[in-house]
């Protein structure tokens, strides 16, 4: 008689067994995560997950940090050599499209990019996907002549990691890296972490792009006002854009400078701690300050803040004020609330500026009209604020009030449930929504 495990039939067990693939891609190639565990359980599942393309269509290894096991590493460049990623990919047919790649981090210490050929060569006009790692010198020639140009026809989505430099000295007497992407006709996702390059190093369909992401190194260099005007002149249909660490000084000069009106929709700005090194720097969201790029379409604003003192966090709110169509502004502190009670004596972290925040959008209730959504971190004891705030922001009109969800963590929870059932709230709890914010739900 059949076991009862495998009378599923398979297009059963094929959805069953794409909702068990791991969160992050790069958990694939984990033996004790699916597809591979799958196909250790019995003869009738590894037939169902080998014949379900979903499962195989996608190879990303994991980043290679410096407290990465050697071992690991050397496992996964014998296992690009012996040609096990075309066996993964053989098994999705010949139409299923494909991501490839490597996981990017800080402060990669190496790169398989050396191994990608046979695999790009093979696979380019199925891509949707492909992320690359350059630690050395050696890497740009290799992408520049060594891949394949003009045949990534279904690649959307690409991730650059460098961790090099990219002065003309490093690209050899050129001023920027030729990339295979270049004519890429549906790329419209980039996504960088970068050391010391910029974006701009880089030769892609810039116009084309709707979502861009550019994540530094922390701790590095600070972020130029020059390469935030370049990504949004470049991108001109633009979408969505991240700018994560970025540490940030204003301008020196006062030269005026041509206006970039950007296509921008959705703004996420992470910042950090900037630490006794950065003494001089700007928060990440300060740059908003500067007039040479203006938001007339931006909707919707992220900033994740950290707690450092700031010298004017009323500021703020005069950057929002110039954003004139924002509906929703999202803010969080740097660190998520971990899943367990904060250890005794740590209080929520409650950035200074969004303090300053409440206030002044209390002292002047006409300003932002159209912001819709405000979701902040606040400290259980300052409640009033926020009814205050509900209060000034009533529905009018065809305006229909401001909606506050407020960050907590598990040791302030029940205070904030206290008063939503006590009516200090009455008549604007309908309002007010109160969270605890985890690592996941942070923007990714």
């Amino acid at each position: 008689m059949p076991s009862p495990w495998q009378t599923p039939p398979s297009e059963l067990l094929s959805e069953i067994f794409v909702a068990c693939l791991p969160q992050h891609d790069s958990d694939r190639l984990d033996p004790a995560q699916a597809p591979l565990l799958l196909c250790g359980i019995c003869s009738y599942w590894r037939d169902a997950a080998l014949a379900e393309h979903r499962l195989w269509d996608t190879v990303l290894f994991p980043a290679t940090k410096h407290d990465s096991p050697r071992g690991r590493y050397l496992d996964y460049r014998r296992f690009l050599a012996a040609g096990g990623v075309q066996r993964w990919f053989d098994r999705t047919g010949t139409t299923h499209l494909l991501a490839f790649g490597e996981e990017a981090s800080e402060f990669p210490q190496s790169s398989y990019i050396t191994l990608f050929l046979p695999v790009v060569t093979k696979y380019a006009r199925r891509l949707r996907r492909l992320d690359i790692v350059m630690t050395k010198i050696t890497n740009f020639e290799y992408l520049r002549r060594g891949f394949p140009h003009g045949i990534f026809d279904e690649l959307v989505d690409v991730g650059i990691c460098c961790s090099v430099a990219m002065t003309p000295r490093e690209l050899e007497g050129f001023t920027r890296l030729d990339t295979p992407f270049k004519d890429a006709k549906k790329l419209r996702e980039v996504r960088f972490r970068l050391t010391e390059a910029i974006p701009r190093r880089f030769v892609l369909p810039w116009a084309q792009l709707k979502r861009v992401r550019v994540d530094y190194a922390r701790r590095v260099r600070a972020m130029g006002v020059t390469e935030w005007e370049d990504v949004f002149r470049d991108c001109t249909g633009l979408e969505r854009c991240e700018f994560a660490t970025p540490i940030y000084r204003e301008r020196r000069d006062r030269e005026s400078r041509e206006v970039v009106r950007s296509s921008v929709k959705t703004l996420v700005l992470f910042d950090h701690d900037r630490g006794s090194h950065w003494w001089d720097a700007s928060p990440a969201w300060s740059i908003l300050r500067e007039p040479s790029v203006v938001f007339p379409k931006l909707t919707h604003l992220e900033l994740v803040m950290y707690t450092t003192p700031e010298a004017v966090p009323k500021a703020l709110f005069a950057c929002l004020k110039t954003l004139e169509r924002l509906e929703t502004l999202k803010i969080r502190s740097d660190k998520a609330s971990p899943p367990q009670p904060d250890p005794p004596g740590r209080a929520l972290a409650v950035p200074p500026s969004v303090l300053a925040l409440v206030s002044e959008m209390v002292g002047d209730p006409m300003a932002l009209r159209n912001l819709k959504e405000v979701a902040l971190p606040y400290q259980h004891y300052h409640n009033s604020d926020i009814g205050i705030l509900l209060r000034c922001h009533a529905p009018a009109g065809d305006y229909p009030g401001l909606r506050v969800v407020v960050y907590t963590d598990l040791e302030q929870i029940d205070s904030w449930k206290r008063y939503l059932e006590d009516g200090k709230f009455a008549g604007v709890k309908d309002r007010l929504a109160v969270e605890i914010p985890t690592i996941a739900s942070l923007p990714a």
